[in-house]
């Protein structure tokens, strides 16, 4: 998400800035934006690769991002969501992104089922 990528990336400005940019700091960036969904990492041309040379498992994100239904009620005083899924089974601690003209991008990792 780009939240996650920007983020990190300001943190890595500002720990140059403020003198904090560490080997240890560098391994948890990377930890995060392992977990993006995104194509796969590549340098550029500007490194003399040709197109298509990116696309390593090294490059790749860890997560995969399938559709797995639709949230049909919501109860805000109990924040509770109803899901119809579509496609796929739910789990208690399955990480699951909800999407929504309202919402936005929400990451939540399902506590309860029931």
């Amino acid at each position: 998400m780009v939240k996650v990528v920007s983020s990190c990336y300001h943190e890595a400005v500002q720990a140059v800035i403020d003198g904090t940019y560490t080997t240890e700091r560098i391994s948890e960036w990377k930890k995060r934006l392992s977990m993006v969904f995104n194509r796969g990492f590549w340098d550029g041309y500007y490194l003399g690769q040709k197109l298509g040379e990116w696309n390593t498992p090294m490059a790749r994100a860890h997560k995969r991002k399938v559709y797995l239904g639709k949230i049909t009620n919501y109860f805000t005083k109990l924040n509770v969501a109803e899901i119809k899924l579509e496609n796929g089974d739910l789990n208690r601690g399955d990480t699951i992104l909800i999407i929504g003209p309202t919402t936005g991008a929400i990451e939540y990792c399902v506590e309860r089922l029931g």
